[in-house]
């Protein structure tokens, strides 16, 4: 009887394992995904941004040309929020902020 029941625990402490594997798996994921998805947001950010010093400092540049610039900026930045809500919605558990 004690050998199977050491046989019971030592499987269940595999699982355990496994389990705790796949769950670090799953975030080295999520945050190599995150690290991404921050990159791409910042540049068009970064893009808007200088548009909005030349603006402001009365730049010589076309009005018109940075219309288009920050348009196309906005798209991009349209078109990854489309992306990240498309993606499906996992509830695996409280998200921890920090």
């Amino acid at each position: 009887m004690t050998m199977l029941a050491d046989f019971a625990a030592m499987g269940y402490r595999q699982q355990k394992q496994q389990a705790k594997i796949i769950a670090q798996e799953r975030a080295a994921g999520a945050a190599q995904m995150a690290h991404k998805l921050a990159h791409e947001i910042n540049n068009p950010l970064q893009s808007m941004t200088n548009i909005a010093y030349l603006v402001e400092q009365g730049s010589e540049q076309d009005p018109k040309t940075l219309g288009r610039e920050l348009a196309k900026d906005i798209d991009r930045l349209s078109g990854l929020v489309r992306e990240i809500l498309s993606l499906p919605f996992e509830t695996a558990g409280p998200v921890k902020l920090s």
